[in-house]
């Protein structure tokens, strides 16, 4: 046979590196993204709640061609330039 006279050492380097360093390496991948998608999904789930209050505020603004400002008629209203109006969203 071909190994018959292989040295122990030789087969054993041969295992790790046929075969136990991919396993090692392909858990490492695997658990890296992971750890990113949990990451990403706690920042999303951050976000959230604040673009939803944005959202509601914006649906109450009014448009005003004429001036080209907005307005929220239940806030008194105060007109905005629309330069500003991102900054009243998430404020």
């Amino acid at each position: 046979m071909m190994f018959d006279d292989a040295d122990p050492r030789e087969t054993l380097l041969a295992l790790i590196l046929l075969v136990i360093i991919p396993i090692l390496l392909g858990v490492g991948f695997i658990s890296l993204a992971c750890s990113r998608d949990t990451r990403q999904s706690r920042q999303v789930q951050s976000t959230i709640p604040r673009w939803t209050q944005a959202y509601n505020r914006w649906n109450q603004l009014y448009y005003c061609a004429r001036d080209d400002t907005v307005f929220n008629p239940d806030n008194g209203g105060i007109s905005m330039m629309i330069s500003d109006m991102f900054l009243y969203l998430y404020s």
